[in-house]
């Protein structure tokens, strides 16, 4: 039997490490095996590259590196949960909200869906304005392409509302409002998670 797949989403700035690492530490308490995921991953080194401005690789390239990175881990996810809970920050429904930016979005998710990955039961939604988006973001040192481009994150945040209205590749979506101070957001997802 596999055990719960968490997944927590939404635009850069609206606290999803913090968010996930919190789940974590929640399962902990709760002396149950656990497994943080976090896409990309190392692996991904060109998806890297292109966020640090490195390497320009165009969108549909890029999309495809996304997805062979969440590919390719599946058969480590399936291990992992079989052993015990895995919380996710990011999967492939980030890739498709952002990635689906210029009118792509519903090519993104076929395509998704074609591939067979593995469903989580629960996918979160940190929703953020990207305004308050760019004012987290305003204090780190260096920004990304995507963290750096508001009119970017706007389209990503709109794909991520219509990801929410078809719950895409999850047993259940929660919306879950990320302007909060990060202990209420957290106590929403614990409800949910007290199943």
């Amino acid at each position: 039997m596999a055990y719960p797949f968490i997944v927590i989403e939404g635009i850069d700035g609206s606290g999803k490490a913090g968010q996930a690492q919190m789940v974590i530490n929640f399962i902990k308490r709760l002396r149950v095996r656990h497994f943080l995921h976090k896409y990309p991953t190392e692996e991904a080194k060109r998806v890297f590259a292109h966020l640090e401005g490195k390497k320009n690789v165009p969108q549909d390239e890029l999309f495809e590196e996304f997805l062979n990175d969440i590919k390719n881990s599946q058969e480590k996810l399936n291990a992992d949960l079989l052993k015990g809970w895995v919380v996710s920050d990011r999967y492939c429904h980030s890739t498709a909200a952002y990635q689906g930016v210029g009118g792509k979005l519903g090519e993104r998710m076929r395509e998704i869906e074609r591939e067979g990955l593995l469903k989580p039961n629960m996918v979160f939604w940190l929703d953020l304005s990207v305004e308050e988006a760019m004012k987290r973001k305003a204090g780190q040192k260096s920004l990304d392409k995507h963290e750096a481009d508001a009119k970017l994150l706007l389209e990503v945040r709109e794909n991520y509302e219509k990801l929410y209205a078809n719950s895409f590749m999850a047993g259940q979506w929660h919306r879950i409002d990320a302007a909060q101070e990060s202990k209420k957001v957290f106590e929403q997802i614990k409800k949910k998670l007290e199943f």
